[in-house]
């Protein structure tokens, strides 16, 4: 679990500033999944399918995201787990409103504070936890 908290918190800080995300949804690097890795696993493929995009404000990851079924093997693995973790983090919004509003973003706290309170999370931010945990596996 903590390693899915480090991958979810890492993920986040690559796709919440991209367009269709709030500004108040910005998660901190957290130890545990290689953003050097996944960008140099993802360089042909950024190039091949996002040269067209202005780097900045996630629209790399995000034009990444939206092309994946069009990624080579290697990267695709990548944007399979961020794209794991997004669909945590939107199952976990109103946990977050519910259990976490007064915790300030960034330091990896927003996600320390969903771990703390895991016995009070409802069933969809479980579940979308979990299976961003089994993506991680692979």
């Amino acid at each position: 679990m903590k390693a899915l908290f480090a991958l979810l918190a890492a993920s986040l800080l690559l796709v919440t500033t991209g367009p269709s995300f709030a500004t108040d949804r910005t998660p901190l690097p957290v130890s545990g999944f290689s953003l050097r890795a996944a960008w140099a696993d993802c360089a042909q493929d950024r190039r091949r399918l996002c040269s067209h995009v202005v780097p900045g404000g996630g629209r790399i990851v995000r034009c990444l995201m939206d092309k994946v079924e069009s990624a080579a093997p290697q990267c695709r693995r990548h944007i399979d787990k961020v794209l794991a973790a997004d669909d945590a983090w939107n199952a976990c919004q109103p946990d977050i409103a519910r259990h976490c509003s007064g915790v300030l973003p960034g330091g990896g706290r927003v996600v320390s504070c969903l771990s703390g309170n895991k016995d009070r999370l409802s069933r969809a931010c479980l579940k979308g936890l979990a299976d961003a945990e089994e993506t991680l596996r692979y």
